[in-house]
């Protein structure tokens, strides 16, 4: 009886072990693929979270300007408000950087509240069916919506509607 294995039970063998490592491999590629997918839309998240919550703090805080306004709408995709620390703040959309900006005072810059790893496609701000002068016991409300699309391309919608905290009651 002969020791050892034959060339044509080795080739076979081979084959198999080629079979399974192949199959392994594409199930780490695929691992690796859905981790990063998963990287960027948990940073896509997180930003856009970040930014709502900043703007939803400012904006229930927001005061009557000298006008009797709570808010203006300035093209669509810029609101503008007296914050709480008497100044006015201003939140746009950047279609140049694809990014969500904010401003305290008119002699400031914009600065970014989103970073180039978030692409902002959408961010727009209506009164939710209520006066942008709103008087007495009707609070002024404001919806935001942003549509945000991560680097691996998933695009997920994010919606808001804020009810203002300061009453406009006089005192």
């Amino acid at each position: 009886m002969k020791k050892g294995f034959t060339l044509i039970e080795l080739v076979i063998s081979f084959g198999i072990f080629m079979i399974v490592i192949s199959g392994l491999v594409g199930a780490l590629i695929s691992t690796v693929k859905l981790q990063r997918n998963m990287i960027d839309n948990q940073k896509m998240i997180e930003e856009v979270s970040y930014a709502l919550e900043y703007m939803t703090r400012a904006i229930r805080m927001a005061k009557k300007d000298s006008n009797g306004y709570n808010y203006t709408l300035s093209g669509g995709n810029t609101l503008i408000f007296l914050n709480s620390d008497d100044k006015i703040q201003s939140f746009r959309f950047n279609y140049e950087d694809n990014s969500i900006e904010v401003r305290i005072s008119p002699d400031t810059g914009f600065l970014p509240l989103t970073s180039s790893a978030v692409k902002i496609t959408q961010l727009s701000f209506s009164n939710a069916g209520s006066s942008w002068n709103s008087s007495g016991d009707d609070q002024t409300k404001v919806a935001i919506l942003i549509t945000a699309e991560s680097r691996s391309g998933s695009t997920i919608r994010f919606q808001t509607t804020i009810s203002q905290r300061r009453l406009n009651t006089k005192i």
